[in-house]
């Protein structure tokens, strides 16, 4: 995890488990914060460097040797305000989606209660009514369950 602090913040706690680092003027802190950030970048360079089994963590060295990427100010003003926007963009999808899927809830909800109140499809009137089907299909589920039963004992008899 990777956090942006005001240049006033001036005391930390820090072990190999949390570190501060502060850059210099040709460094952006967000273009810095991306980049360790993202997995083929700094998440994958942390990773390498690991220490420990049960809880993992990274010597001041190891930070150290962490490699950064160094184009200049401005090249890094652009790569952050494209990842911003484009990370805007996927927000924005994502909204979009999570919307749709709960339109898709209310949607099969709804079909399933039209489907029950036989509003999907025209109702022929010569048709017998639900309650009678339902009554035919709970009569036949029995039939077959002693239909089953039956042929389970012959089988047990031979």
């Amino acid at each position: 995890m990777v956090a942006i602090i005001p240049d006033n913040f001036e005391e930390a706690y820090v072990n190999q488990h949390v570190s501060l680092v502060r850059v210099d003027s040709r460094l952006n802190p967000k273009f810095i914060a991306w980049f360790l950030s993202s997995f083929d970048g700094g998440q994958q360079q942390f990773k390498n460097l690991q220490r420990g089994v049960i809880k993992t963590g990274l010597g001041l060295n190891d930070i150290r040797s962490i490699w950064i990427p160094f184009p200049s100010l401005e090249e890094q003003k652009i790569i952050v305000e494209k990842i911003e926007e484009c990370v805007s963009v996927i927000s924005q999808k994502k909204s979009q989606l999570d919307s749709l899927l709960m339109q898709l809830d209310i949607l099969k909800s709804v079909i399933l209660k039209y489907a029950f109140e036989g509003k999907l499809v025209p109702q022929d009137p010569n048709d017998e009514p639900v309650e009678i089907l339902l009554q035919k299909i709970k009569q036949e589920k029995e039939q077959l369950k002693q239909k089953q039963k039956t042929s389970r004992r012959s089988k047990n008899v031979k």
